[in-house]
């Protein structure tokens, strides 16, 4: 069965092709026949000049006409049956009407309405839960993201290695991938749903995302964790605060450059600094006026362009919550770590501009 509808399809490829041609000769065929048709009907070489041009100008003309109708009708065959509904029961527009007529859907006539439709008959926005959707129709992360404060790294995913067409497949397929590709917990900082316009993925959606996976490791124990831990003794109760830890892929001198004017943009700005040791400290939050939270810093050089950061994030005692301040719904360290993962976030965002 498989031979024979093959060997059909290219006997009806020939027959496609042979109709063509027929219908060019017969066209050609018309044309001739017009010429002499004209001819015959001359009285004189001046007479014969006039009505070839006449003839030939009449078919040039036709060819345009044509040419303009085959426009118009495109014009209203790219729009959506939706669309071509829309026009009908709300504007009393009938496409094939204004098509007969030599209106195209582009005329200004028209075109508000065309427009309207296709905002009433679109698909309502795509959304995900903790993502908002940019310009570029990327959906980027608005949450500080992974729960667990850690070193991380970040993986590039491509759709094609997915393989499938539906936006909720592809993000199952990629949560498989990332199932398998980190060992600890993970969140993706960013995924897009594109139309890849090659041969072999023409007409399919692919998924293009950054996952964020994070390292499962104990940085207390590290000679960091012990500075931090010095800088931020003579606060009462910091002991009680989770330490953290991140590679940021920085060189050291950027990473402590961009920290500081970081801690400034938050409202910590830092007390003391000592770049040759790596640290700094922001006020203590019991004795600044803003009762702000207080920021212990070390900074480790892991190769010339990552940097291992290990902070604490201390919070000061709280008499009353502000609703306008995201982390008033937690209890002081459950504050401190939200802090601490939008701290992480930032900073990585910050290196990379």
């Amino acid at each position: 069965m498989g031979a024979h509808l093959e060997s059909g399809g290219r006997v009806l490829s020939k027959n496609c092709h042979a109709r063509k041609g027929d219908a060019a000769a017969t066209a050609i065929v018309a044309v001739v026949f017009l010429l002499l048709t004209t001819a015959a009907h001359a009285q004189n070489d001046q007479d014969l000049g006039q009505a070839l041009g006449n003839a030939l100008g009449q078919i040039l003309q036709n060819a345009i006409d044509q040419g303009i109708q085959n426009g118009v009708n495109r014009s209203w065959q790219k729009l959506s049956p939706e669309v071509q509904d829309c026009l009908a029961s709300q504007y009393n527009i009938v496409p094939e009407q204004y098509a007969a007529n030599g209106t195209s859907a582009n005329d200004a006539s028209v075109k508000q309405y065309v427009k309207e439709c296709k905002r009433l008959t679109a698909p309502p926005p795509e959304t995900f839960e903790g993502y908002s959707r940019d310009e570029s129709g990327a959906f980027a992360r608005t949450s500080a993201g992974l729960s667990h404060i850690g070193s991380r790294y970040v993986v590039h995913i491509l759709a094609s290695d997915i393989g499938s067409a539906q936006h909720d497949a592809l993000l199952a397929g990629a949560q498989r991938t990332a199932n398998t590709i980190c060992t600890g917990d993970y969140s993706f900082l960013r995924f897009q749903f594109r139309d890849r316009r090659s041969k072999s993925t023409r007409g399919k959606t692919t998924l293009d995302a950054l996952l964020e996976c994070s390292v499962d490791s104990d940085p207390v124990t590290s000679a960091s964790s012990l500075t931090v831990a010095e800088l931020a003794k003579n606060v009462p109760g910091s002991d009680q605060f989770d330490m953290h830890s991140a590679v940021i892929a920085a060189s050291f001198d950027k990473t402590f450059t961009t920290i500081e004017t970081l801690l400034k943009q938050l409202g910590a700005p830092v007390a003391r600094a000592d770049r040759d040791k790596g640290t700094m400290v922001t006020q203590d939050p019991g004795s600044n006026a803003d009762n702000r939270e207080m920021y212990a810093v070390a900074l480790d050089p892991e190769s010339a362009t990552t940097t291992r950061v290990t902070f604490k994030v201390v919070e000061p005692a709280r008499s009353s919550t502000s609703s306008a301040d995201p982390s008033s719904s937690f209890n002081d360290r459950e504050a401190a770590n939200w802090r601490a993962a939008a701290f992480v976030a930032s900073l990585q965002a910050s290196v990379r501009k």
